[in-house]
């Protein structure tokens, strides 16, 4: 990129991988933490992949720094039924607990990228953040429909299509519904209120823009205000992922969500906290699915032996997770090869036609700041606020 250093573009490339490799640590130390109270044995602890940069043991523990920062990893006594040193008598073995404390044990990672979330939001709103001023324009694209139709920043948008609007996501949506649409928003300037007629443009994935942003401001939050603005927030987020996970089948959203925590990462420290706190839920809300071998999965294995009234066999155990971990590789994979020939295709469409644009996935809605209301309805996601 055109007057960007050396340092930003570095840090550009290193943001995902750090970021994803905190989330991860955090989520392992929440299983390692709960596991501690039980009085289970923490065997190995590793942050990090590839040839070990430092290895070293204190009372019985194996800490790894590895080479390539990317993942963690955290082994307890017990959870390995092949082990050689398993056994569900020992008391310092995870397979000797209840399935209870397993059970809390294996849900401590997820609730501890929730935990992080949280923390990291209040701070954010006690410190100081922007925030959105609820259905009024911030920045109005050049040359777009929404600059034909007079529009200006400050505007505040009451209603569209004849409904009112009391939330930025739902004027997002209804205009994303209706490319080519005629369109009729109610708009208060200063203290006069009138009407504008406006068609949003479809962009390349058929959803309908026409090109302004929320409007944002600095505001700092007293703790309690904070607390409830971070659990509101996060749950715009969480609300957010379920749609992403529909719009997976369809769209490239891993490389979206990969593209908004790079340019969060040049974007400041606010920008970056609030990357980390989706990118954590995120994950903690990823793992509680119901599937072999992620902590869902191993929650609802860990009912079936409580309703069963034994622990399974340790050859079934294996299976399932073996079919799970197959399943799981197999589904990522396909996700990674649809992305790799629509890249290709789109690439060679493009060079075809000469028509590169530089701007042809960043059209989407942004995915990591979701906040109480979605910002962009119509600009590219990381516009201005």
């Amino acid at each position: 990129m055109v007057g960007e250093s050396h340092a930003e573009s570095s840090l550009r490339y290193l943001g995902p991988i750090l970021s994803l490799t905190l989330v991860i640590a955090v989520h392992e130390l929440g299983h390692v933490s709960i596991a501690a109270l039980f009085g289970i044995k923490l065997e190995r602890l590793a942050l990090g992949l590839g040839p070990a940069l430092f290895s070293g043991r204190r009372r019985g523990t194996q800490f790894v720094l590895g080479a390539i920062p990317v993942g963690a990893f955290a082994q307890m006594r017990g959870m390995n039924p092949h082990a050689v040193n398993f056994d569900r008598r020992d008391v310092r073995s995870f397979a000797s607990k209840a399935f209870w404390a397993r059970a809390m044990i294996i849900a401590a990672g997820p609730l501890a990228n929730f935990v992080l979330a949280i923390a990291v939001l209040t701070g954010l709103y006690v410190a100081g953040t922007h925030v959105p001023v609820p259905m009024v324009v911030g920045t109005v694209e050049p040359g777009s429909e929404a600059a034909r139709a007079q529009l200006r920043p400050g505007d505040a948008i009451l209603a569209v299509g004849g409904e009112p609007t009391n939330q930025w996501s739902q004027l997002v949506e209804f205009i994303a519904e209706r490319p080519g649409e005629v369109l009729t928003l109610f708009v208060r300037r200063d203290e006069k209120s009138f009407e504008v007629q406006i068609k949003p443009r479809a962009d390349e994935h058929g959803r309908g823009r026409i090109g302004i942003t929320q409007q944002y401001v600095h505001r700092k939050h007293r703790p309690g205000e904070a607390m409830r603005k971070a659990v509101s927030h996060a749950n715009s987020l969480l609300l957010e992922g379920v749609h992403l996970l529909r719009r997976l089948a369809q769209e490239n959203v891993a490389g979206e969500m990969v593209r908004q925590v790079s340019v969060a990462s040049v974007s400041g420290v606010d920008a970056w906290l609030r990357a980390i706190a989706a990118l954590s839920l995120a994950l903690g809300a990823f793992h509680l699915l119901p599937f072999l071998p992620l902590d869902g999965g191993r929650i609802a294995l860990i009912a079936l032996e409580g309703a069963v009234g034994r622990p399974l066999h340790p050859k079934l155990e294996s299976i399932l997770h073996a079919v799970g971990t197959l399943a799981l590789i197999a589904g990522l994979g396909w996700l990674l090869a649809r992305d790799v020939f629509r890249l290709l295709t789109e690439g060679a469409s493009l060079g075809a036609s000469g028509a590169a644009s530089s701007t042809s996935v960043s059209q989407q809605t942004p995915l990591l700041d979701a906040g109480a209301e979605r910002q962009d309805a119509g600009l590219p996601a990381g516009g201005a606020r």
